[in-house]
């Protein structure tokens, strides 16, 4: 796969193609319980670097609970 960066996009191609770099896929690092590993991509000289970070886990709020904080609604 290759890859380029454009007005904060990026766009990808199967082949070399002009103005595209080729990337690199790397294995995440292990995460320690509630937290977990998440990639972006970095972009090198030559390449795409695929780079990860342990973040922490952030509980999920469903729709309807979401809409009743912001609305400041108690149940």
């Amino acid at each position: 796969m290759y890859m380029r960066f454009e007005n904060g996009l990026l766009y990808t191609a199967e082949e070399p193609t002009e103005g595209y770099k080729p990337v690199t896929m790397t294995q995440p690092p292990e995460a320690p319980t509630g937290y977990h590993a998440a990639y972006y991509w970095k972009e090198e000289t030559a390449a795409f670097v695929q780079t990860w970070e342990v973040v922490e886990d952030v509980d999920e709020v469903d729709d309807a609970e979401a809409l009743n904080i912001l609305l400041g609604v108690e149940e």
